[in-house]
């Protein structure tokens, strides 16, 4: 995978071959995941000394909460997707399949990024390769600012693997 980042997951994952002449666009949808997704991983403010900080504190607290009873009754609605195990790096994403489409072929891509967030991040991706029945995908089907979140969530998710890994280290065989 060309993105310097790789990490792997098991995450609801949904695709579908393209046609030639559809088009898929979702910018729209994906900025609203996106900031979802901003949200929880980064506070929207830093603690600060002003008068008003307590009161924002609370107001994001209760928004978080909201959020939270959202997304719950927004995935009680839907049909569960199953949880695969996907590789993902900055500009491509691969996960296994029985049957790949030929190199080269576009599809309909829809991901769940975060399991309290029931919605997906919808691309247009094109096949890049298929080993050992792991097929990858480019990720062109996100615009630029669609991408730059991408790669921020990607570096998020390995930080926060970083961590983990350095607050409980393995122990020695």
């Amino acid at each position: 995978m060309p993105g310097t980042i790789l990490l792997e997951r098991s995450l609801p994952l949904d695709w579908r071959p393209l046609d030639a002449e559809a088009q898929s666009l979702n910018t729209e949808h994906n900025h609203l995941v996106f900031s979802l997704l901003d949200n929880l991983d980064e506070p929207a403010f830093q603690k600060s000394e002003s008068e008003h900080a307590s009161e924002l504190m609370r107001l994001d607290a209760k928004l978080n909460v909201i959020m939270q009873l959202l997304g719950q009754l927004l995935q009680s609605r839907q049909s569960p997707q199953a949880a695969v195990a996907i590789r993902f790096s900055s500009d491509t994403l691969a996960w296994r399949v029985a049957q790949a489409p030929a190199i080269g072929s576009r599809l309909q891509v829809s991901l769940y990024p975060d399991q309290t967030i029931p919605l997906a991040l919808r691309f247009e991706a094109r096949v890049l390769a298929v080993t050992d029945q792991w097929m990858e995908v480019d990720m062109h089907g996100l615009g630029e600012d669609e991408q730059a979140s991408w790669s921020r969530w990607v570096f998020r998710q390995h930080r926060r693997q970083v961590a983990q890994a350095r607050s409980f280290p393995t122990a020695p065989q």
